[in-house]
């Protein structure tokens, strides 16, 4: 177009200009895809597209491959967890009625300038046995939300975590042996497990309803309804979209290896003797990827999904949003921003109190409006039998 003017080409009727969008591709080709046509999709490349856009039919067909398996994990993920999923949701309904959600919490961040200051994701891979010290200077200056699986590297660096998450069904027990979560808030979703919740005697947030009860109740008489918080099947994408949905513009990993960094599954602070990683990654089907240093990395296929989904959920955000990954080391994650951990609190320009910040945030209901839901939930089979 900067050689030719094809005004007069484009004014006629029967011509059309066709600008592709990747992310709104990427929401096309996702929401297309379901577990009932999933057999019949087939891809359809004009004669010699191939030959003259080879990287982008292959691009193409990586994608509609990795939203085909996402489809397949999802269901047999639900078909798996169904017992543990509702065992535990019927579980947190009640606990959720003593606690608050990120509903709350958003509001709260709102009343705050967190425009320069970043929440830091804190994952479990082999990488963060580099940087978890330089962790502590990040206290006051930025978010630091640490995964389940990461807790124990944390602490045991005398770090308390401003948040802590975790919403596997079936998470390890070990991931929290000698460590008291009550200390700090945490974040929970409707199918975290019972058992570890039940452990937690201090404030913490769901980010979403336990049950449609639930939700239908707090729509019609709090009118209001949680965000929709996206994962890609961990812990570590479940934490993206969180801070991102509480209004998060800086976004940093650190341990998000999504690789066996060294060899290594996770951090030493799990304590994983060398027999048992070795017998743990013969288990999985193992692929190679790209590294932040530009070596070729081992990791296995499910690792590579959550890499995946990640790069696809940066290619979405607006531009006021940026993705830093300061893992040093692990697998490269196109579109986020590689910075060392040093590089990203050196920068931070604003100090905030969020221990006392996350205090501040409400529960979500009065003693009476809790009364009040427990008795719809008490009256709610009846009127399923009328």
């Amino acid at each position: 177009m900067e050689l030719f003017d094809y005004t007069e080409l484009l004014r006629k009727d029967n011509v059309f200009l066709i600008v592709e969008s990747e992310h709104l591709l990427q929401d096309y080709v996702e929401s297309g895809i379901n577990f009932n046509n999933i057999r019949m999709l087939r891809l359809g490349i004009l004669p010699n597209y191939d030959v003259v856009y080879p990287n982008e039919c292959k691009h193409m067909l990586e994608t509609m491959v990795y939203f085909m398996n996402k489809t397949k994990i999802y269901r047999n993920t639900i078909y798996n967890f169904r017992k543990e999923f509702a065992t535990h949701a019927l579980s947190n309904m009640y606990d959720y009625l003593w606690q608050t959600d990120t509903y709350w919490l958003k509001k709260r961040l709102a009343d705050e300038n967190i425009t320069d200051v970043p929440a830091i994701i804190v994952a479990a891979g082999p990488s963060l046995n580099k940087n978890v010290k330089e962790l502590k200077k990040a206290k006051g200056k930025a978010l630091i939300l640490v995964v389940d699986a990461a807790l124990r590297a944390v602490l045991k660096e005398g770090i308390k975590p401003d948040l802590g998450m975790t919403i596997d069904a079936r998470v390890p027990e070990r991931f929290f042996e000698g460590i008291n979560i009550s200390e700090f808030p945490f974040v929970f979703e409707a199918i975290s497990k019972e058992d570890i919740v039940r452990k937690h005697s201090g404030k913490h947030f769901y980010d979403d309803f336990p049950c449609n009860i639930i939700a239908k109740i707090v729509m019609e008489k709090k009118q209001y309804c949680l965000e929709e918080i996206a994962t890609g099947g961990s812990i570590s994408t479940s934490a993206f979209s969180l801070v991102k949905a509480l209004g998060f513009k800086k976004i940093v990993f650190i341990g998000q290896d999504l690789a066996f960094t060294g060899g290594q599954t996770y951090n030493s602070g799990l304590k994983m003797e060398q027999k048992e990683n070795e017998e743990y990654q013969k288990k999985r089907v193992i692929v190679q990827v790209k590294g932040n240093d530009g070596t070729m990395l081992d990791t296995d296929y499910q690792m590579d999904m959550y890499r995946k989904w990640i790069e696809n959920e940066i290619l979405k955000l607006p531009e006021d949003i940026t993705v830093i990954n300061a893992t040093e080391g692990g697998a490269k994650i196109e579109g986020a921003k590689v910075r060392t951990l040093k590089e990203v609190i050196d920068s931070c320009t604003k100090e905030i109190d969020f221990e006392k910040l996350l205090q501040e945030v409400p529960l979500a209901f009065s003693e009476e409006e809790r009364q009040d839901i427990i008795n719809e939930i008490k009256e709610e089979p009846s009127a399923w039998k009328k």
